[in-house]
Formats: C-alpha cells, structure tokens, sequence
C-alpha cells in the first residue's frame, strides 16, 4: 500500500530491516526533507503520520500550493500519469500480490473498518492537500468483501468530497465486481458498479480501437469521467505511446472521451536526446498539438509567475544569485508560459525555452528567447493565454530588464470584447523603437514604461520598469506576450539575439527580461 507524501510512525529501521523504498533515517529527527509512502495500516490507523512529533518532515510533505479547481468537469479532461490530473493532484492508494491481498482483507473485514480506513484516507489528503485518491486494487478478492470494497469506495468519495470540496476519487480498472483481477480495457458490467460509486475510471491501457466508443456509451452522460489510459513507455498501449502518443490522443479526441497519461517520466528515464529539458518540450509538444490547451490563466488579479518548475541548477533573487547549487522543490513551481515547441529548425528561426543554467532574475528558470530576428521585424510570443475580466479603473505592471543597448524587450497584452473588438497595447521604455517598425500596426495602443530606481551595484545590470495600463469593464484579458525588437543601426546585417525573462506578475507585476544580441553573417 503506497499513500503518497506521509510517514509512518515507525523509529529508524536498520539497512536489514528496510523495504527497498524506505528512507534510512528515523523521520522523527531532522534530515533532509523527503516523502516517502506509508507501508502498513497500523500507522494509518494511528494518525501517526499527522504527528509532528514522529513526523519532522510534515511541515515539508504539506501541499503549499492548491491547484486552481473549476469545479465537475462539463467536457473532456486530460489526466497526467496515474497520480496528477489537469486540475488535481492525487495520492495512490495500491494493494498488490500476497501482501496487497491481505491488506484488502483487513481493510475490508467489516463495514465499519471500510468507513475507518476511508475516513483515514480522506483525513490524510485534506491534512497534505491531495486533492483526491486514486484506488488501485490489484488482487484476487473473495466475493464475500465485494460488497465492502463498494462500501469504501463510496464512503470514501462522499467524505472526500466533504473534507476536500471538487476532489476526486478515481477508480482504476483491474479487480471485478466478481472479485477476479482482470483489466476489463474499457467500461463495461464488471467494473461500471465501482465507477457508478467515484468520480471517475482510469481504465487500463491495454485498450483496442473501439473500446473508447463502448466505454463513452455504457457512461452514458459520464463520459468524461471515464480516463482511457495511456502508457508512454509503450507498453501494448494503442499507437505505441513514446513518441507516438498523440496517436491514442488523437483517437480519444476523436471518441469524445478523457485521457489517462500513465508515466510520462519515460522521457527523462530513458533518457532521450539531445537533452532532457529539448526532448520534454517535444513530447509536450505533441499533446498540446493533439488536445490544445485545456485551461487558460490569469484568472483574477493578481497574478504571479516566476516561470520556476520548482528546480534548477542556482536561485537568483532580484538579479542577484543566492545560490548555486542544484535543488529541487515542488512547492516553488510557479505558473509556466505557453511556449510553442518549434523543434530543430534552421538557425534562423527564433525560439522560445525555459532557460535553467544562465543568468535569471528570481528563482530557478527564466525564458528564453534566441535567434535571429530582421532589424524591421517585430518577435512577438504569447507567455500566458489568459480569461481575466478587467474591471474599470488602473492596473499597476512591473517589469526587469537587462539588456544590451541595441535591444527594446517589452511586453504587450491581447484584449477582446463582445462589443468593441479586439485590442491590444504595448507597454515599452522606448516606445518609438516599436512605433517605426512595419508591424507597429499590429498595437492598438502605447504605454511607455518608466524606471523606478537604479539597481543595487551588484544588481546593476537590471533596471525595473513600470507602467500604468488604464483597463475597462467591457474588455476580458486575453494574452500577455513577449515582445522583442531591434534599435535601427544602419548594419545591413540581420541580427541574432538573447532575451531572457524571469520574474514575477501581481497586480503589481514584474517580468525581468534580458537582451544580448550580436551580429552575424548571412552566411552563418
């Protein structure tokens, strides 16, 4: 039995006596924090693992961060391996083989010990913020703790939807309502009594063709609660996942039903080339090209983004590194742009990346934007594909620059409304740059940004800008771009640059760029 992020209240264990994937420390005492998974239902039912007392590191293994939840889905979603979905991150809950089978039988001897252990369940997500669990029973069951089993898994949905409003419990497709283990590959009477009493089914990935069409009619209007799943490494999954994924994507679009993405670690564990942030990008890539993006932000004001995934090779604070060692930590993951992958074009095409190793503003990661760009032309990226509604009034927009002086970095925001059309406005310190390029027509409008302060002498390569964007009720926000360009030089040369953003976005927002561009020849 795996419950994701907890501890056990068992005290340092010897090298002899510890599971493969226990840590070798007593997690009472200080260490370096970790999460690993609760092994037996003593410390589940002892709330041990809530005890900072035998638990030093429950501090660390508490969500920070809820994802934002829309509420029941009204159309097709998309879940990412078997432990994270669009809109929520869950904790596994598995029994496997002999040992697996005998925690069935305890967990489900009575009634009242399937309510226990599911209120245990549902108390641990809510203490941790898992926004739900996924029930993955892969044993034999004698049909006597049949009746049981649905017992839990309905008691546990209706108090996880108490302790834990718009969570979600998912059920995966394995054991029967016969008490036989066998992965049914779609929906159907064997395993639609447990789905009839979750959120939802992650059906195995095994499937054929016409299973998703089964599995959409036998949930009738819950279809989009049935996740057809997908296996990235390959394994006897439909279109061969790896790189081929997008094929069952495709097909499941197509059927008009959701998606399960078991493991898409395959990227990073074998290792595929030329690297792992190029190949993730890729991968990605093509999911996106399949589905599209399922949600849109910012939302509300204000908002906030740094751009860090939550690791990186140094930690940078205003302009200034912190640190250089590598680190990882999940809880600083901010909101991430939506960057089009644009592969391995010719030299000339510029290209937009989160960027980990060079010089950033704040925190881990920055973007990056690199290529060669006409001195007539104006590059332009979305960063964030937003659903905003202004209100009337003033909104207050900080941005960092540091950039060589034969560069203008700026950003620009997409505005649309029933009534008055599309805008868009252009926020700048030189202003004129943009305004005598042949794209200048592209903006509705023009905000000229001011300094703020100098910089700090060992910060005094970035400069803080800010500007005040005049919004309107009738307008929703709907893109914040990146916009770059070249100062007029008189070189018939095109040339080739860096920009690199990294900062932050409130209601007061700051979005630090860097520019470093150098000539190079045509026949480069």
């Amino acid at each position: 039995m795996a419950l994701a992020s907890a501890a056990d209240d068992t005290a340092a264990v010897s090298d002899d006596d510890r599971r493969p994937w226990e840590p070798p420390f007593d997690a009472s005492k200080p260490a370096p924090p970790i999460s690993y998974p609760i092994t037996d239902l003593a410390a589940l039912a002892s709330r041990s693992y809530l005890s900072e007392a035998s638990n030093f590191h429950l501090p660390f293994n508490r969500a920070s961060t809820p994802l934002p939840c829309p509420g029941r889905r009204s159309r097709r979603a998309a879940a990412s391996s078997c432990a994270t979905t669009c809109r929520a991150v869950l904790g596994t809950f598995i029994t496997e083989w002999v040992e697996g089978a005998q925690i069935c039988k305890e967990v489900l001897a009575t009634k009242d010990s399937a309510h226990m252990y599911a209120e245990r369940l549902a108390e641990l997500a809510a203490a941790l913020g898992f926004d739900g669990w996924l029930i993955n029973i892969e044993v034999e069951l004698d049909i006597q703790f049949i009746d049981n089993l649905k017992e839990f898994v309905n008691h546990l949905t209706k108090t996880m939807h108490a302790a834990v409003p718009g969570s979600l419990v998912i059920w995966y497709d394995a054991v029967t309502v016969n008490g036989d283990l066998g992965w049914q590959d779609k929906l159907n009477k064997y395993n639609k009594p447990f789905f009839d009493l979750c959120d939802g089914i992650f059906v195995n990935y095994t499937w054929k063709e016409k299973y998703p069409q089964d599995s959409a009619a036998a949930a009738g209007d819950r279809k989009y609660d049935v996740y057809m799943g997908i296996d990235v490494f390959g394994r006897n999954t439909y279109g061969g996942g790896q790189w081929d994924t997008n094929v069952a994507l495709d097909l499941l679009k197509k059927d008009d039903i959701s998606t399960a993405i078991f493991a898409p670690g395959w990227i990073y564990e074998t290792n595929q080339p030329p690297d792992f942030q190029s190949a993730q990008n890729r991968w990605w890539g093509l999911v996106e090209k399949s589905w599209g993006v399922l949600q849109s932000y910012p939302k509300e004001l204000p908002f906030y983004s740094d751009f860090d995934q939550g690791h990186g090779y140094q930690v940078c604070y205003e302009g200034r590194q912190v640190s250089g060692d590598p680190w990882n930590n999940i809880s600083c993951q901010s909101y991430q742009p939506m960057l089009k992958y644009t592969g391995d074009e010719v030299q000339t095409q510029v290209q937009t990346s989160i960027n980990f190793k060079d010089e950033q503003f704040s925190g881990g990661g920055c973007v990056t934007v690199k290529g060669s760009l006409e001195q007539n032309v104006i590059f332009s990226e979305q960063l964030f594909n937003g659903g905003l509604s202004m209100e009337d009034g003033s909104v207050l927009l900080f941005y960092s620059v540091n950039a060589d002086a034969n560069c203008v970095v700026g950003l620009s925001l997409d505005l649309s409304s029933r009534n008055k059309g599309n805008t868009s406005i252009l926020i700048a310190d030189d202003i004129t740059t943009f305004h005598r390029k042949k794209q200048n027509r592209m903006y509705s409008s023009y905000v000229q940004s001011d300094k703020v302060a100098p910089q700090a002498p060992d910060n005094q390569n970035w400069v803080l800008y800010q500007a005040t964007v005049q919004s309107s009720v009738n307008y929703t926000l709907t893109g914040i771009n990146i916009v770059c360009t070249l100062k007029t030089t008189g070189s018939q040369y095109r040339n080739r640059g860096r920009w690199k953003l990294g900062g932050k976005w409130k209601q007061i927002v700051s979005l630090p760029c860097i520019a470093r561009p150098y000539k190079y020849s045509e026949q480069q």
